[in-house]
């Protein structure tokens, strides 16, 4: 069997044999290194194991800079609460093990902080490749702001005005339409993570090749995306976050549903919102909660503002909210001129030519010669 490689820093070697001498029993192949090793500008890739007694010579930064990750063995001695608060407040620090209790376990405890410090990088390998990704990403963004400053849909009686603007940050806001012969699907996301916005993707195209659409329909593809959702946030250093908007518009009744996770807010020319924010987290046990049943109205006007715009705004313009700014803008304003506005405003402190986050405002407007079935 193939061996797994460890480091091991220690003081004594004396005091340091019985855990080489274990740690080999568990087939693995240490590599020993002296604490004052440490100080060198070295850096110790994989699962490291530094003995307890180390911890008061090695700052926090040390430990952070020189170890990808590590775990503290513990043998025959204590330890002051100073130094596991100092160990727990490091994010590479796996955990304690102690050396002279249960042997039956200990050859697991290995293997668990081994397999965990490989989970760690593999993480940061697919961060470094995300960083490449990104740089293509921002490329491709700036084309798509470029080529396609303001996209216009219409499906039969119902036109759909939105556009979109790159920001900085990671992840970012993603949004389609999806039409069958009766329905309409606007489905709408913003996430921190790449590897979430893959997923939301994913679920796009799962939608393009549905034929009927529903409630039950969207509830089965954020059901999906609970489930992506957890598996990535027990594997991530980071607190991930994922907002959705999906509503099924029936373009015969008018009648609309669908749920909303975040800073997704709806404002009517007409006063009357069809959905509003929240803050649910995104998890299954809010699904019900989220879910929202509303109506169009004939000649009605809705503006439908994402995440980013509250993100860049600091929800508010020109002194005023977000949503008081846009009710404001109604009464004089096409749509087309609302947009517009809004990104102006969005973008005039900016020094860079993206915003801060990305960012998406739609308008929906129902024609007045829509026939409505009673």
């Amino acid at each position: 069997m193939l061996k797994k490689s460890v480091n091991l820093i220690y003081r004594d070697k004396d005091h340091a044999n019985r855990a080489i001498t274990l740690l080999e029993k568990a087939n693995y192949e240490v590599i020993d290194w002296r604490l004052h090793e440490v100080a060198l500008d070295r850096h110790f890739t994989g699962c490291s194991f530094i003995m307890a007694d180390c911890l008061k010579d090695l700052t926090v930064e040390e430990l952070s800079h020189h170890f990808k990750s590590f775990a503290l063995i513990v043998s025959g001695q204590e330890i002051s609460s100073t130094d596991v608060k100092k160990a727990c407040s490091i994010p590479n620090f796996l955990n304690f093990v102690d050396i002279d209790g249960n042997q039956l376990f200990l050859e697991k405890a290995f293997d668990n902080l081994y397999n965990l410090s490989c989970v760690l990088m593999i993480e940061d390998k697919i961060d470094s490749a995300l960083e490449v990704a990104d740089s293509e990403l921002t490329r491709v963004k700036r084309l798509y702001e470029k080529f396609v400053p303001m996209r216009t849909d219409s499906y039969k009686g119902i036109d759909i005005l939105s556009k979109f603007a790159a920001g900085e940050s990671t992840g970012g806001e993603f949004f389609d339409f999806f039409e069958s012969e009766r329905k309409v699907i606007v489905f709408m996301s913003k996430s921190n993570s790449y590897l979430l916005s893959s997923s939301i993707l994913m679920q796009m195209e799962f939608l393009k090749d549905k034929t009927n659409f529903s409630a039950e329909v969207l509830s089965d593809v954020l059901k999906e995306l609970f489930n992506e959702f957890a598996q990535a946030q027990s594997s991530s250093r980071k607190n991930l976050r994922l907002d959705v908007c999906a509503f099924c518009i029936d373009r015969v009744s008018l009648d609309v549903e669908g749920f909303i996770f975040g800073d997704y807010d709806c404002i009517s020319k007409e006063g009357r919102s069809l959905f509003s924010s929240n803050n649910y987290e995104f998890s299954s046990t809010f699904l019900e909660a989220a879910k929202f049943q509303s109506k169009l109205e004939r000649s009605g006007h809705y503006i439908i503002l994402s995440p980013g715009v509250f993100a860049n705004t600091g929800s508010e313009v020109e002194g005023r909210d977000v949503r008081s700014f846009v009710n404001e803008k109604f009464e004089q304003n096409d749509a087309r001129s609302i947009i517009n506005e809004l990104f102006f405003q969005m973008k005039r402190n900016r020094k860079s030519s993206f915003l801060e986050f990305d960012a998406t405002v739609m308008s929906l407007e129902v024609g007045g010669n829509v026939i409505v079935q009673v």
